[in-house]
């Protein structure tokens, strides 16, 4: 800057000389501003909006991409949920036959076990049956044994085997008539 008080040599011309640059240098600072403006566009700007734009065909491309992997998705997903529900009727068509299945076992083993029970407590019956009617017989002998020697001993004399025989007929007739 230029201090126009300090020194006494300045004058009008020399202040209005100072306002105005000198042409050829306005020229020349005119054409190095253009050739650095039209450098830096070719060397900065046009890569640049180059690069932005590939940055934008990549972005498009991705996201073209990312749509149709979505639809894919989307159709995959559809696909699955019918085919889960698909499974899970199967599973419940299986479930529902096993539980048949194994209510019908369930009714035979049952069944099996009560005609076994039956043939257990019949085959019980009949050996109380044979028991009792070996017990009735052991206790007829018994009593014949008795009633002889009752009758031996009460008659003290020798009884013919037919008396005997008739004696031990009439006492059982007794017995199986009461």
């Amino acid at each position: 800057m230029i201090n126009f008080l300090e020194k006494p040599g300045y004058g009008l011309p020399d202040i209005i000389e100072g306002l105005f640059p000198n042409l050829p240098i306005l020229i020349a600072h005119i054409l190095s501003t253009i050739i650095i403006l039209l450098l830096l566009f070719k060397l900065v700007y046009k890569p640049f909006r180059q690069t932005i734009r590939d940055r934008r065909k990549k972005i498009n491309a991705l996201l073209d991409e990312a749509s149709s992997k979505q639809t894919i998705a989307n159709k995959n997903n559809a696909d699955a949920t019918r085919f889960l529900e698909s499974a899970k009727t199967e599973a419940k068509t299986i479930v529902d036959s096993a539980r048949g299945q194994a209510d019908s076992i369930k009714l035979e083993i049952i069944n099996n076990a009560k005609k076994e029970a039956q043939n257990i407590q019949d085959h019980a019956n009949k050996i109380l049956d044979f028991e009792k009617n070996e017990a009735k017989e052991n206790i007829r002998k018994e009593i014949i044994d008795i009633a002889f020697d009752v009758a031996e001993k009460v008659v003290e004399k020798s009884i013919s085997k037919s008396d005997n025989d008739k004696f031990i007929n009439d006492f059982l007739n007794s017995i199986d008539g009461k």
